[in-house]
């Protein structure tokens, strides 16, 4: 797996400090937003100190800022600070405080923040609203010995079967990683919901700045048996999309795929950060590597007109279900 390069950029960059996640860069936006995303800023003595970029839509005459399909977090970046605690927490209220009053007017507002935003006061200063959900995270990936012992003793013999039967390959090959995702929600009975075009303008924004990589896990006989996409700033890498079939039966290429994931941030001496899953099943198999349950924040806010036209949705649907020949 190729390092992740420079750090991500931020444009008017202004302290050593600050630690602009992947999924707030504007080169990431570009890719899998274009044209349209925005942001609000704060800046204090010429220096960007807070930014909060949203991703602006209309629907049934509501406008929208919610955040980009593809990736799990957006929300406020804030400058840290040394001074003393009290101090930095006021800071942060009135740069979290400017940056909500100049959002544009809407009729929705929902994005889920990184785990590094501890702080949603002033969001409830506002009138909005929190939802804590959660991820599954290393925080130092430093002794993979140690942590293969610690994994749920099930998911560690299908890594050793994954680890004897099948080899781990990069790819450029964005239809094939497309289509096992496709294939994995099909199964489930759900429908994927991120466009080929999204996945391949995501894979390349990261391709062109060693910040993401497709890997495979494929047998002896070239058989591909999983697909992963991982992506990466300075500091944390993320699983962002997984597939896999059930074409064949060798367990264990996606925990195959995943250890190979956390080998490299273990070398780059970063964190790993599941993306997720708020799924119960899924919860269960990432709680297996061992990994520590961290809580991030769900925000929201609506307006009047918004809730009125949920609630005539709602009713709506309801009555449909009771017209002849609707009933189960």
């Amino acid at each position: 797996m190729t390092g992740p390069g420079p750090a991500p950029q931020v444009e008017d960059r202004p302290l050593a400090a600050m630690h602009p996640s992947l999924f707030q860069t504007a080169w990431w936006l570009d890719a899998v937003a274009p044209h349209a995303w925005d942001e609000v800023q704060v800046h204090e003595n010429g220096l960007l100190v807070a930014r909060l970029p949203f991703v602006r839509s209309r629907r049934h005459g509501l406008t929208r800022l919610t955040q980009p399909p593809l990736g799990r977090t957006l929300g406020p970046w804030l400058a840290y600070s040394s001074d003393r605690y009290d101090r930095r927490l006021a800071q942060h209220k009135a740069w979290l405080g400017a940056l909500i009053d100049q959002l544009p007017p809407f009729d929705l507002f929902e994005q889920n923040c990184s785990p590094e935003l501890d702080n949603w006061l002033p969001f409830y200063w506002r009138g909005f609203s929190q939802t804590t959900r959660y991820t599954y995270r290393f925080e130092r990936v430093d002794d993979l010995p140690a942590m293969r012992r610690r994994m749920n003793s099930n998911l560690r013999a299908d890594l050793n079967r994954g680890t004897q039967q099948l080899e781990v390959r990069e790819s450029e090959d964005v239809e094939q990683l497309w289509q096992l995702c496709r294939q994995t929600f099909e199964r489930q009975g759900e429908h994927f919901p991120f466009s080929r075009p999204l996945v391949e303008r995501a894979y390349g924004a990261c391709r062109q700045r060693q910040a993401g990589t497709i890997l495979l896990a494929v047998d002896d006989q070239d058989r591909v048996h999983a697909a992963n996409f991982f992506v990466w700033d300075d500091h944390t890498l993320f699983g962002l999309l997984n597939g896999r079939t059930d074409q064949f039966r060798i367990r264990g290429a996606q925990a195959l795929l995943i250890w190979e994931a956390m080998d490299y941030a273990a070398r780059r001496k970063i964190a790993f950060d599941f993306q997720g899953s708020m799924i119960e099943s899924i919860e269960g198999y990432f709680r297996g590597f061992g990994a520590r349950l961290t809580p991030y924040s769900h925000i929201s806010k609506t307006s009047g007109r918004y809730r009125t036209l949920h609630q005539t949705q709602s009713i709506l649907s309801a009555a449909a279900h009771l017209l002849p020949g609707k009933r189960g």
